[in-house]
């Protein structure tokens, strides 16, 4: 076999591996943040399409930031899938084939950069998913190989520089981004061609035609229009949205330097911070070798770090260079071997039923070993832990919306079917049949300074005290809506009395407020309060009582609101599901798309975007006795739940026990006396973990 023929072959094989993994992905992957927006203006294109409305489709302005290239392919996939899941799944299969192809490409030029870009864990997710990065990752590294190929410094313009004007063009009629390429190729084409530029206008010429004749949404007022898509970027880039995520000017960085955290499960091989490692020790060789690739890759490098939006998805416009440094750095590892040693001629010279068994033992040891390590390291993860199910306890529900400790370290779980009390190692249920319990769905559970126990249901509010009950409701009181979501005690440094409060409830329609048995409620209407749904409440050291509704945080200090949206703040997110306040009086906010944390001058936020977290819906957060931050969430990619902890320093992952084989979304967290963490769940009961207990005795 020649050596351009054993090229191919492998080419072709890292391909079918490419495009198993990607396809993987395709599955797997949840919906993303952008994709139902390219999706519903391809959509949009395939209805104009459709009906034959040629000037509702030029006319089309939605996500006029982008050129509509490969919106208009996903319209081409939805008018022969039809929308839906349908949909989807054509618009990512349509990205993967693009994806599949750039990998192709870059393993016919080194079959070690291919295979590393086939496994690269960024950019199997965003050429996986309906984005708009895989057209033109293919295209720009199409248009630079051809301008490789080309003799661009001849006199007249080869099939080569036509190819890379052409792939030029159709990047541009993609996404602007990987232009990058273009900031190479032409300076060196005019340097190349400066005694005779009707070349370098020819190319540009060529490039610039097929960039019109592809981006129709500009054809209505190319001028204007082309500006208001480029101009878009730079207004976008210091919007509240980009500015609030407080990402360092090296996020790229860190980015190209880790495998994606977010999607457990999904990638099987997670080695770009190996691939990171070996493209910057190959550069020297590649510039050797290669220099066009170099430049391209430095450039790219320069653009993110300088360009103040910094998505993750952004970095693709690199991953070929640097994929194609580190294979560079292999191959010639390999060539220096074989010089020296010779050990690998003699595989060469085996007979191809002798090179079959030993790759396929090679790869059959290999998958043993990594699902062994896998095997092994899931193992380690699961010590400490302790579930209780219906299955294995008297747990009356496996769904557990509330937990919270009594003073004598009694746990007290709020579920479907009654409210649950762990002592001496058994349950005691009590519900609406024996006992006087208001309502069987019990969704928050608290306990105040008088060790009374308060269960909020969808039909008031019940405390227990010793063996007596008491219910508070619409009609009997002045609760504000039956359907009580967060209760919260005010610590007060006075004795416990028979007259209940301060105790804070909150309420689809608002906050109520009981103390010394008056009551006061507080809406939207005749307070700060940004939203009506109130879903969590914390009283900080000050007598702060600070509220995460679904419209934004508020603050109340007995006298004044303050309330923070995304529109007046760097909140994250207006949905506050949860609210702790630390040791050192900062509110922590978890959002559905992140975590802002403020401490009363400034904000930070942690989330998938800045690496900290692989899940940005925070809807449960807890402190437990050492200050630790615990935070619970749901995946997107279906009923799996996920959980951190931040120990003051960095955050350390803990999803494993719910995104395995449990399948377990968080509803709630609580630390009991000897610092046990207690995670109640949607789908599979109570799981505690040992891993931080303390004696409660030595601690105080």
């Amino acid at each position: 076999m020649t050596e351009a023929k054993a090229r191919y072959v492998a080419a072709l094989v890292i391909a079918l591996l490419a495009l198993a993994l990607r396809w993987r992905a395709v599955l797997m992957l949840p919906v993303d943040y952008d994709e139902p927006i390219y999706l519903d203006a391809a959509s949009q294109f395939a209805s104009a399409i459709e009906a034959r409305d040629w000037p509702r489709l030029l006319d089309n302005r939605h996500t006029i930031e982008h050129p509509p290239l490969v919106k208009l392919l996903y319209a081409l996939g939805t008018l022969a899938a039809g929308e839906g899941r349908g949909q989807l799944l054509t618009a990512r299969t349509i990205s993967l084939l693009f994806g599949v192809l750039q990998v192709a490409l870059l393993a016919v030029l080194n079959p070690f950069a291919g295979f590393f870009l086939a496994i690269h864990t960024m950019s199997i997710k965003y050429t996986s998913q309906a984005y708009l990065e895989a057209l033109p990752a293919f295209t720009s590294l199409l248009a630079v190989v051809a301008f490789e190929r080309s003799g661009a410094e001849r006199r007249r313009p080869d099939r080569w520089l036509i190819l890379s004007a052409v792939a030029l063009g159709v990047t541009a009629a993609s996404k602007y981004t990987y232009l990058v390429t273009a900031l190479v190729l032409v300076p060196l084409l005019t340097w190349r061609q400066r005694q005779r530029l009707q070349l370098v206008v020819l190319f540009l010429s060529i490039a610039l035609a097929t960039f019109l004749v592809l981006d129709f949404q500009i054809w209505v007022d190319p001028v204007g229009r082309l500006l208001d898509s480029l101009l878009y970027h730079p207004a976008y880039s210091q919007s509240l949205h980009v500015v609030s995520q407080h990402l360092p000017w090296w996020q790229q960085l860190r980015y190209l330097s880790h495998s994606i955290p977010w999607h457990p499960g999904v990638f099987l091989l997670s080695w770009d911070s190996l691939i990171f490692a070996l493209g910057l020790l190959g550069l020297p060789l590649l510039y050797h070798r290669r220099p066009l690739y170099v430049a391209w890759g430095v450039l790219g490098v320069i653009v993110l770090l300088t360009w103040p939006t910094r998505w993750p998805q952004y970095t693709l416009i690199v991953t070929a260079p640097l994929c194609l440094s580190a294979g560079t750095l292999l191959s010639s590892a390999t060539e220096w071997l074989d010089e020296h040693t010779g050990l690998l001629r003699a595989p060469r010279t085996l007979a191809p039923t002798y090179e079959f068994w030993v790759f396929g033992a090679v790869i059959v040891t290999a998958m043993l070993v990594a699902v062994s390590y896998v095997q092994m390291q899931y193992a380690q993860q699961m010590e400490g832990w302790t579930t209780y199910v219906t299955r294995n306890a008297s747990l009356p529900s496996d769904t557990v919306r509330a937990l919270a400790v009594d003073a004598e370290g009694r746990i007290w779980a709020g579920t479907e079917r009654g409210l649950a009390c762990f002592e001496a190692g058994n349950w005691r249920t009590y519900n609406t049949t024996n006992s006087r319990l208001i309502d069987d769905t019990v969704r928050s559970v608290a306990v105040d300074t008088g060790d009374r126990v308060w269960a909020g249901t969808d039909s008031g509010v019940s405390v227990l005290a010793g063996d007596e009950w008491r219910h508070y409701n619409t009609e009997n009181s002045g609760l504000l809506d039956d359907h009580v979501l967060c209760i919260t005690p005010v610590r007060t440094s006075t004795p416990a009395s028979e007259t209940l409060g301060p105790i804070w409830f909150g309420t689809e329609q608002g906050a109520s407020y009981l103390n010394q048995g008056e009551w006061r409620s507080y809406t939207p209407e005749n307070s700060g309060l940004p939203g009506g749904r109130v879903l969590s409440i914390a009283v900080d050291s000050a007598g702060r009582t600070w509220f995460g509704t679904w419209g934004g945080l508020a603050m109340f200090d007995g006298q004044a609101w303050t309330t923070y949206t995304t529109q007046s703040s760097p909140l994250v997110y207006d949905t506050v599901a949860s609210l702790v306040v630390d040791g050192e009086g900062r509110i922590w906010c978890g959002t559905l798309d992140g975590i802002s944390v403020f401490d009363g001058h400034s904000w930070q936020t942690y989330s998938i975007l800045s690496m900290d977290l692989r899940f940005n819906t925070a809807t449960v957060m807890a402190i437990d006795r050492l200050g630790q931050i615990w935070v619970g969430a749901d995946l997107p990619v279906g009923p799996i739940g996920a959980a951190a902890m931040f120990d003051g320093q960095e955050w350390h992952d803990y999803s494993a026990y719910f995104s395995g084989f449990r399948h377990a979304p968080l509803r709630a967290i609580t630390a009991d006396l000897e610092n046990r963490i207690w995670f109640g769940t949607l789908l599979e009961g109570i799981s505690v973990y040992e891993g931080f207990r303390i004696d409660p005795d030595a601690s105080e």
